[in-house]
């Protein structure tokens, strides 16, 4: 005899989910709309491997409807088309970052071990460097 609630999962959803998937919608929007949770969701795509199996197509279909939204909307195909939005869209939905290639070039930086002592005597002399150089350049100003 089987114990605890029955599940909800119907073969039925496996279509739905590809299809809504197809079309640009999350996997939270699709759990919303069978009306299940976001956590039931992912329990479901790794206790039934059909449902696992529409949801890696769905996601594959996902990818092609927003990558052709951009394209479409790069081509002036699309009325109203918000090119930014569209773009942070792709990077929150798919990982999508800007790439910065940094190249450092010359010999590694290299970290130099100074005790507190050490320091506090630098510390100092600049100090003095500095007053002295302000009493000095009062003076000019003074005599001038």
């Amino acid at each position: 005899m089987k114990l605890g609630r029955p599940t909800k999962y119907k073969h039925k959803f496996d279509q739905i989910t590809y299809d809504l998937l197809s079309k640009g919608y999350s996997k939270e929007a699709v759990a919303g709309q069978i009306g299940i949770s976001k956590q039931c969701f992912y329990e479901w795509v790794q206790k039934y491997n059909h449902f696992g199996d529409a949801v890696e197509r769905g996601e594959s279909a996902s990818r092609f409807y927003w990558e052709n939204v951009g394209m479409r909307g790069t081509l002036g195909e699309l009325k109203g088309f918000n090119a930014s939005s569209w773009m942070f869209n792709m990077k929150n939905r798919f990982g999508w970052a800007e790439k910065s290639d940094q190249n450092i070039s010359g010999p590694p930086i290299q970290f130099l071990e100074v005790s507190f002592a050490d320091a506090m005597d630098y510390y100092e002399k600049k100090r003095k460097l500095l007053a002295s150089t302000r009493t000095t350049t009062n003076k000019l100003f003074k005599n001038s």
